[in-house]
C-alpha cells in the first residue's frame, strides 16, 4: 500500500478531506523541512504553509471530541460544510437503488434532508491554512 502524502488529503475539488496518514504526513513534511534546514537551503515558503496547513488540520480534528488519531485511524472522511447538502443527495442516490434520475427524486427538500443527517456528524473547524473552513465529519 502507498504511503499517504499531502496531495492526498483532499480531493481535487476540495469537497472531502481524507485524514489518513495525517500524522505521518506531518512527520514526513517536518524532516523535509529539517532537512533543508540542516543543509543551509533557502526556506520553502510552501513546505512550511504545508506544515502549518496540517497541524492547522489536526488542531481543528482534536476539537471534535473524537480525536485527530481516531479520525485517521478510523478513516472517516471530513466533508466541506458547502458541500454537504450535495453530499446528502449523493449518499441518497449511491446508497437506495434508485436512479439518479427517478421522479421520486425531485420531491425531496435536500436541505431539509442534509439537516437531519447532519445530526450524526460533529463539525470540525481548521482555523487557517489550506485546510481552513468548517468540515463535517461522522461520529
Amino acid at each position: 500500500m502507498r504511503k499517504p502524502t499531502y496531495d492526498d488529503l483532499m480531493t481535487a475539488r476540495g469537497d472531502r478531506i481524507d485524514p489518513e496518514g495525517v500524522f505521518d504526513i506531518l512527520r514526513d513534511l517536518q524532516r523535509t523541512a529539517a532537512a533543508a534546514e540542516a543543509e543551509e537551503e533557502p526556506e520553502d515558503l510552501d513546505l512550511l504553509d504545508r506544515i502549518e496547513s496540517v497541524k492547522a488540520l489536526i488542531e481543528g480534528l482534536n476539537g471534535t471530541g473524537l480525536g485527530a488519531a481516531y479520525i485517521a485511524d478510523h478513516r472517516c472522511t471530513l466533508i466541506a460544510a458547502d458541500y454537504f447538502e450535495e453530499f446528502a443527495r449523493d449518499e441518497v442516490e449511491d446508497t437506495s437503488g434508485i436512479h439518479r434520475d427517478h421522479p421520486v427524486l425531485s420531491h425531496v427538500n435536500w436541505a431539509d434532508f442534509a439537516d437531519a443527517l447532519r445530526q450524526d456528524y460533529k463539525p470540525v473547524t481548521v482555523e487557517l491554512g489550506e485546510f481552513a473552513g468548517t468540515w463535517w465529519v461522522r461520529g
